[in-house]
Formats: C-alpha cells, sequence, structure tokens
C-alpha cells in the first residue's frame, strides 16, 4: 500500500488517497517499461479505480532532474489523445529513493501490443483513424513547445473505444525561447535522422513527424522500421550516415505509399 500525493503549482506534495498495486500471484501486474521506469497496474482502495503508476529509482542527480522534467512537462497537459496525469508521489524511505508518477490506466494496452496480436487485422480505416488521433495529440504537444521524442507503438495506448493516447514523457523536452533539442535519444527504430546527425542549430519538432510515419509503417506492415538489422547502432548508422529511409514495401496502396514519402 501507497500513499497517494498530488504535486500542485508551488511544488508542495498534498495527501490525496491511499492505493494499492494490482497483483498477480505474488508479484505486481506490470504494465510497460518507459524511458526512466516501469510502469505497474494499481487501484485506489476507497473508489477501486484503477490507475497507472510509473515507477523511477533515484539514483543520482541526473534520476532527479530527468523524473522532474517528465512530471513538469506531462502534469500541464490536458488533450483527449495525450495520457492524464493524476499527481505524483516520492518514496524516501526506500532504497534507493522511489518517485512515483500516477497516470489514467488505459485498459486496451499499448499499439505494439495490439499490432502484436496474430488475431487483430489492422486495415486502412484503423490506420487512419489511429493516424489522425497521434497527430491530433502531437499537434497539441508541438503548439504548447514540448517535444516527445519517442514515438513509437509502445508509447501509443488504445482504450476500449478505440481512442489513442499517448504516454511516456521521460524523453521529452520543453522549448523555451531559442532553445532546440540537441542530444541523440530515444529508440534506435524510430530516430529522426536529424536526432542522429544534429546540426549546429539543433532540431525541432519535425523529429516527431518521422516518428510517427515509423509508428505508422509498423501498424501497415507488422514489422519494427529497418526489423532486418539487429544491431542498434548500426541502426543509426543506417539512418544517420547512410541516410536510408526504412523499406517501403511496393505492395502497400497508393494513399499510404504517398502519406510515408
Amino acid at each position: 500500500m501507497s500513499k497517494y500525493r498530488r504535486e500542485t503549482s508551488h511544488m508542495e506534495i498534498e495527501q490525496k488517497f491511499d492505493f494499492e498495486f494490482e497483483c498477480n500471484e505474488h508479484e505486481r501486474i506490470e504494465l510497460g517499461r518507459g524511458a526512466y521506469g516501469i510502469v505497474y497496474l494499481a487501484k485506489d482502495l476507497y473508489t477501486m479505480k484503477k490507475f497507472a503508476i510509473k515507477e523511477v529509482r533515484i539514483g543520482k542527480a541526473d534520476d532527479i532532474n530527468a523524473i522532474q522534467t517528465e512530471i513538469k512537462n506531462i502534469s500541464t497537459l490536458n488533450h483527449k489523445n495525450i495520457v492524464k496525469y493524476e499527481g505524483t508521489a516520492y518514496i524516501r524511505d526506500r532504497k534507493p529513493a522511489v518517485f512515483q508518477i500516477i497516470m489514467e490506466y488505459v485498459e486496451g494496452g499499448s499499439l505494439s501490443q495490439l499490432i502484436r496480436k496474430k488475431f487483430v487485422q489492422f486495415n486502412e480505416l484503423w490506420i487512419k483513424n489511429y493516424t489522425k488521433q497521434i497527430l491530433e495529440g502531437i499537434q497539441y504537444l508541438h503548439e504548447n513547445h514540448i517535444i516527445h521524442r519517442d514515438i513509437k507503438p509502445d508509447n501509443i495506448l488504445v482504450n476500449s473505444n478505440g481512442e489513442v493516447k499517448i504516454t511516456d514523457f521521460g524523453t521529452s523536452i520543453h522549448l523555451v525561447g531559442l532553445r532546440r533539442g540537441s542530444n541523440t535519444i530515444g529508440t534506435p527504430q524510430y530516430i529522426s535522422p536529424d536526432m542522429v546527425n544534429i546540426s549546429p542549430t539543433g532540431y525541432g519538432p519535425e523529429v516527431d513527424i518521422w516518428s510517427i510515419g515509423c509508428t505508422v509503417l509498423e501498424m501497415v506492415t507488422g514489422e519494427k522500421p529497418y526489423h532486418e538489422i539487429t544491431n542498434p547502432f548500426a541502426i543509426l548508422y543506417k539512418i544517420g550516415i547512410e541516410k536510408q529511409p526504412p523499406h517501403i514495401p511496393e505492395t502497400l496502396s497508393e494513399n499510404i505509399k504517398s502519406f510515408l514519402n
């Protein structure tokens, strides 16, 4: 059992309610793994409402900076296609200390899980619907000067109504003034060339658009981009040095090929 505490605008922590983690036999139910932590299923002991809780172990100062950035970026967002932030808890008596980010629970799982299910056949109508929602969520982020930097099927949740929710802001960056992205971060198969060969002026929101294209390609083919390459550094070389985009099968419809190109 753990105390759920909500972070206020003044960075104070106020008690909200108690929750406990859902377990399968003796282990917590794991929903996924983010850029800096593991996401578990939990429920409020009073309302029985379910939540997704991301736990991040704090081992060094960089960990604190990363989690504070994620909380700052997600706590201000309010959009139907962005997973809802509910609050933060800090567990000091664990070694190492643990930050918990409490978010809405999306019961349908990730887009990646849907793609891997053999009985789910993605038709073009579904792909268009999911893509439209992802773009709307990303547009909202960019309008709020946030670049996600790790868009991929694992970080796109789909509820039982087919509504998309973008999650995991562990690698996100908030652009302030003339600030632009300046480091390589994310998942190799979905990284934009601009994040591998970084110009002196850095990169901007366009890197998320490349990642969306890779995500759409995976929905269409059922395979990760560059799936034939097992070495992540070889993938980065292919993207950044050879400037080779992922293979687009000729068998795809003209509409999808036009979108991806």
